[in-house]
């Protein structure tokens, strides 16, 4: 059930990261002329460590090796700018525990390699939390 949360927890964030981008940049808004078609992306985040709906392998937890698990995403918008990403988990005994965040990710970014390491220093393109 944790590592549901998490994943989910993963994706709400991302949608709503890419729903603000069509936001801000749809026609009324941005001053860009009006269309009469629409084009509809279904946002798709998954990982190939652990299926959709199971539960995050103990390798990925504090129980295990602790690293991060390979994510990767499509389906977002081609006007999207960047990305961010937050690993939250909602079932930490203080309540939720926010374990990282990258923000500021390439729009072309579309994942997440296993293990990332913490840095103390990002590339100048990639920023931290």
């Amino acid at each position: 059930m944790k590592g549901l949360r998490i994943a989910l927890v993963i994706a709400v964030i991302l949608v709503a990261i890419v729903s603000m981008t069509v936001y801000f940049t749809q026609p009324e808004i941005s001053g860009k002329p009006l269309t009469t078609t629409t084009s509809i992306r279904r946002f798709i985040l998954e990982s190939p460590a652990f299926g959709d709906g199971e539960r995050i392998p103990e390798k990925y937890t504090c129980d295990g090796l602790d690293i991060s698990p390979p994510l990767q995403w499509r389906g977002y918008p081609p006007e999207t700018r960047s990305f961010i990403l937050i690993m939250e988990d909602p079932d930490a005994p203080g309540g939720t525990f926010t374990h990282w965040i990258i923000y500021n990710m390439p729009a072309d970014a579309n994942r997440l390699e296993e293990g990332v390491k913490p840095l103390e220093e990002l590339p100048e393109e990639l920023c931290k939390a």
